[in-house]
């Protein structure tokens, strides 16, 4: 089982989900139809984890931090992504549990360039 982010072996996480997203342009025709243009159709893979420790948000903040695209690769028993470069966007994060340390709620999304 592994999902490796960059130079990061991520924990599982709670929740991911593929989204398909295209870049796209309608045209109204004269005569009343219309048309669309499909520029690039493109995959971004949503990943949400709970209860990441700072630990874990450091090396995750690293990875952003980096600002270039990274390898992005799954092996998780029957499911699997081959390697493929993304760009990374953290989309939100949360203090949701207290205790004797802060743990974050954190849902990134990976661009595929």
């Amino acid at each position: 089982m592994s999902w490796t982010l960059g130079a990061l072996t991520l924990k599982r996480p709670s929740k991911y989900e593929p989204l398909f997203k295209e870049v796209s342009t309608t045209h109204e025709m004269i005569d009343g139809t219309h048309k669309k243009d499909i520029t690039r159709q493109y995959r971004v893979h949503e990943l949400t984890f709970s209860a990441l420790t700072i630990a874990e948000w450091s090396s995750l903040n690293a990875q952003y931090e980096l600002l270039t695209a990274l390898a992005f690769a799954v092996s998780d028993g029957s499911f699997s992504i081959s390697s493929r470069n993304v760009l990374m966007e953290i989309k939100n994060r949360k203090f949701m549990r207290r205790g004797s340390e802060f743990r974050a709620d954190v849902v990134i999304q990976l661009l595929e360039v």
